[in-house]
């Protein structure tokens, strides 16, 4: 019988945990193990230290984050000690236990990217956030560069953009339900980025898992693809066509009438280092199906 790969989730009552959770499950070729913030918080040293001897996974996803824009800005303090420290605890803690073979995947944000010229972001791009949580998630990210290097373990740092999915409501259901419930909605036409279905994110992590041996430790872009810049109110007009739905309730908002908090102009992400994804179009139209029907 076939030893089954140990992998631990951090995180995995959030949006994107679930998502993992039920992906691998599924595929039956792991040992899935389960960590939230009621069982372990991730900025107590001990206790992540506890849940990784316990269980000495072969592969950590660490879902694990604050990631309420306006929260974090209102508590940077505690956005930094999840975000960043939580996040460093981690690999800390596989050096402690001298566990140099366990392979760690972290998510990130394509907020680590602020207001410039340019509007695609490689994986080489020097980062400026914007605000409390680009900064925290960035910070996250330099913590887990080197507390990897200390023993060169191998990781990956995800970064993704504008995710949903079946497992919370989000900008995308936010659309949907406001015009059956026929409410106007201002929708934001100034910001630009592209959404991603977190199946699609975890399917494509999972793969960079299974091929850990033949890429570099290092920062990855996963991300759905475009072909154009997207704001949210164009993101919104296309989901309302496709489920044939009455866009006269979507108007056009504007960052400074509507945002309480910063946000990157442009966070549109390329990846020049692993797979492409699927067109987000294609994504988004599945995902509807699933969910709502047509």
């Amino acid at each position: 019988m076939q030893k089954l790969k140990k992998i631990l989730i951090f995180g995995a009552k959030g949006m994107l945990g679930q998502e993992f959770a039920s992906h691998l499950k599924c595929a039956k070729l792991y040992k899935v193990i389960t960590s939230d913030r009621e069982t372990v918080d991730i900025t107590n040293f001990s206790q992540v230290l506890k849940i990784i001897k316990k269980n000495k996974p072969e592969v950590i996803i660490n879902c694990a984050g604050i990631v309420n824009v306006d929260y974090c800005e209102k508590n940077p303090v505690q956005a930094f000690e999840v975000n960043a420290i939580g996040a460093g605890n981690i690999i800390s803690v596989l050096n402690k236990l001298n566990y140099f073979k366990t392979v760690i995947l972290h998510i990130s944000t394509s907020d680590v990217f602020g207001n410039n010229d340019k509007k695609v972001r490689a994986e080489d791009d020097i980062p400026a956030p914007v605000n409390i949580y680009g900064r925290s998630k960035l910070s996250g990210e330099k913590n887990v560069t080197a507390e990897a290097k200390i023993n060169k373990l191998k990781y990956f740092i995800v970064r993704t953009s504008w995710i949903y999915s079946e497992y919370k409501d989000t900008f995308v259901d936010f659309v949907v339900k406001s015009i059956k419930n026929k409410k106007s909605v201002a929708i934001i036409s100034d910001q630009y980025n592209i959404i991603t279905w977190t199946k699609d994110l975890v399917k494509a992590c999972e793969k960079l898992i299974k091929a850990s041996h033949k890429y570099k430790s290092g920062i990855y872009h996963l991300a759905s693809q475009s072909k154009g810049k997207l704001s949210k109110y164009n993101i919104a007009l296309i989901i309302a066509k496709q489920l044939k739905l009455d866009k006269k309730y979507l108007k056009k908002g504007f960052k400074k009438d509507i945002l309480t908090t910063i946000r990157p102009d442009y966070a549109i992400l390329k990846s020049n280092k692993f797979i492409v994804m699927p067109d987000w179009r294609i994504s988004l139209n599945k995902y509807l199906n699933l969910r709502y029907g047509k």
